[in-house]
């Protein structure tokens, strides 16, 4: 069991609550911890959770992206306004006036939106908006790599919030980034997209391998295999 000994918003610098955020997220049993980070002051531990995005460990990223939604959710209840500065700086990272990359970002975003209606009602679109050539479209295939994960984890989620994804979504086949194509597939998959069978099809045999984070690991796939899978569930539906 975990304990935080204080909860005080000065009990902690800087510092001082980067490493006990770190500790928390670097536990081999984090999910039975992951609560002590929400008895943090929600505005002063948003810092260090996002600088932890770019930690080298990839669970740590993954974790920490986790970690802010619930973060998040739990600040809607108690101040929105709070929340929403929380997204408009993730959307203003992803602005090329930034002068950042935004990394983590689209993940973020969705990791909230399919964790709180109030945040999927009012920033839902936003996330669409980020696949749309059309809308504020993220060219660079990492970026895309993070937006279609958070997809794939709203989709599981909520799928109407990003229903409005499905006519942009086969484009994403056509990537030569093995993430994105693979990624793209459970999302159409998960959306029930059928108008993607065909292209599906001449996917089954890709054997390009692909990582993705899944139930607090780092899993391995194939393209194809994702696209068999996907097809058995569209053609049966």
């Amino acid at each position: 069991m975990c304990r935080i000994m204080s909860t005080k918003p000065d009990a902690y610098g800087g510092r001082n609550l980067k490493r006990l955020v770190l500790d928390i997220l670097g536990l081999q049993y984090w999910k039975d911890c992951a609560d002590s980070i929400l008895l943090l002051p929600e505005r002063q531990v948003i810092n260090p959770l996002i600088s932890l995005m770019l930690h080298n460990d990839p669970i740590i990223r993954w974790r920490a992206v986790i970690a802010i939604g619930e973060v998040v959710n739990k600040l809607v209840s108690t101040d929105m306004e709070g929340a929403r500065i929380v997204m408009r700086r993730f959307m203003w990272s992803l602005n090329d006036e930034s002068g950042g990359i935004g990394w983590g970002a689209p993940e973020a975003m969705c990791v909230c939106v399919a964790r709180n209606q109030k945040i999927a009602d009012e920033f839902g679109h936003m996330v669409v908006s980020y696949l749309n050539p059309d809308g504020n479209y993220l060219e660079y295939e990492p970026l895309q790599r993070g937006l279609l994960w958070g997809i794939v984890h709203v989709a599981q989620k909520s799928p109407d919030v990003v229903n409005g994804a499905k006519p942009f979504l086969i484009s994403y086949l056509d990537s030569g980034d093995a993430h994105v194509r693979g990624l793209a597939i459970m999302a159409l998959n998960l959306l029930g997209v059928k108008e993607s069978v065909e292209r599906l099809r001449d996917l089954v045999s890709d054997g390009s391998c692909f990582s993705t984070y899944v139930n607090d690991e780092i899993k391995t796939f194939t393209v194809g295999e994702k696209a068999s899978e996907a097809l058995e569930t569209l053609q049966k539906n």
